[in-house]
């Protein structure tokens, strides 16, 4: 780390990242492993951040049963009947755990609308289309307006969407931190590579000490 990439936890935003039922648990058609186990070490930190009003975006998937948003790696699969965080099912919503109220549904009309559902005070959840969490998102915009110059990374899983978040952030010159106790499918080449381009790996405790 150094002046240009050392965290700025006073303007930072907490980012999880399509921590949503079908992916979270383990008896889900779609589950992906290791995600149910992070949740703990993960809602430590999104309370953390509402403890200090500091900004919590959540980044959700939603797929159409047609298969009509979904990328081509997945749209076969969809068409041929897979269910997989279908709007309006249970299996779509944010993980219960993180919610700051459980009654709380996601909007999907105002979702694939591209604009953030606010849940709290500080609190957003946005809907991204593809891996990435500021392609065709608000996300940057939403960023902008908070005036946040680093982003904490969480969520499923290491290999995909988190991943390739870091590498958009990355790209804005956001300052970017790596929560390894709080995302799913991290490996120790992985953090190397994003150590590479200037993130930090830290866990929970890291923080919230």
């Amino acid at each position: 780390m150094d002046k240009y990439t050392k965290p700025i936890w006073a303007s930072s935003a907490l980012l999880t990242i399509d921590m949503q039922e079908d992916f979270s648990r383990s008896h889900a058609s779609s589950y992906v492993q290791g995600t149910d186990a992070i949740i703990p070490s993960l809602l430590k930190l999104v309370q953390y951040y509402r403890k200090q009003h500091w900004p919590v975006i959540h980044l959700v998937r939603l797929y159409k049963k047609d298969g009509s948003n979904v990328d081509a790696c997945r749209r076969k699969t969809m068409e041929q009947g897979a269910e997989i965080v279908n709007p309006g099912s249970a299996g779509a919503e944010l993980v219960e755990e993180l919610k700051p109220d459980e009654a709380i549904n996601l909007n999907e009309k105002l979702l694939f609308e591209r604009n953030p559902q606010k849940l709290a005070q500080q609190e957003w959840i946005l809907y991204k289309p593809r891996w990435g969490g500021f392609f065709k998102t608000g996300l940057e915009h939403l960023l902008q307006k908070l005036r946040i110059s680093t982003v904490i990374i969480t969520g499923c899983n290491f290999p995909n969407c988190p991943r390739a978040t870091i590498y958009e952030a990355s790209e804005r010159d956001y300052r970017i931190v790596l929560v390894n106790n709080a995302v799913s499918g991290i490996y120790p080449k992985g953090e190397a590579e994003v150590r590479n381009i200037g993130a930090s790996v830290c866990n929970t405790n890291d923080i919230i000490t």
